[in-house]
């Protein structure tokens, strides 16, 4: 059964929750975007020439800001043509993050949040830069989609210490 737009947009709240929380607790920055607009509707970021879907969750970790976009997914899908668990969206999502990215100058992360595993237990937080997704383009169910490998995706402590090499100089934050 198909859900309604206000059904599926909860039930990927839920998920951007879920993620916030665990993020928060890593000690990482978080703003929703969520909050700040009304029941069933979605963010959005206009100009006179642009219109643009913004990422869900404003982060913030070891002195560099990024975005991330979560999608929370069931479970993957085992593709036979490629012999991988994969997960996928829609080709223009992915077109609009890659949009969203380069009008803002900030990157843009990927985190597919699983509720459960291709063998039936517990799912996993898998995190990605849109940049590195190895996307296959397919169409399926009349809708052209984007499918990346799920053996790509990385847990979140590699992730978080790929957001920024502090490097020689870096000062670690400290209150004033």
């Amino acid at each position: 059964m198909k859900r309604s737009f206000e059904q599926a947009l909860e039930y990927g709240r839920e998920g951007e929750r879920r993620i916030m929380e665990r993020l928060r607790a890593m000690g990482v920055l978080v703003t929703p975007k969520a909050d700040y607009v009304g029941p069933g509707r979605a963010p959005e970021q206009r100009s006179n020439d642009e219109y643009l879907t913004p990422c869900d969750l404003d982060c913030a970790h070891r002195g560099a800001a990024f975005g991330l976009q979560v999608k929370r997914k069931k479970e993957p899908t085992f593709t036979r043509m490629t012999s991988t668990w994969d997960h996928g969206f829609e080709q223009a999502h992915y077109t609009m993050y890659q949009r969203w990215q380069a009008a803002c100058g900030i990157r843009l992360a990927l985190c597919v949040t699983e509720d459960c595993s291709a063998d039936g237990g517990p799912g996993e937080d898998l995190y990605s830069w849109i940049d590195d997704l190895k996307v296959r383009h397919q169409w399926y169910d009349n809708r052209h989609m984007v499918y990346f490998p799920r053996a790509i995706l990385t847990s979140i402590k590699p992730f978080l210490d790929s957001v920024v090499d502090p490097g020689p100089g870096y000062l670690e934050p400290r209150l004033l």
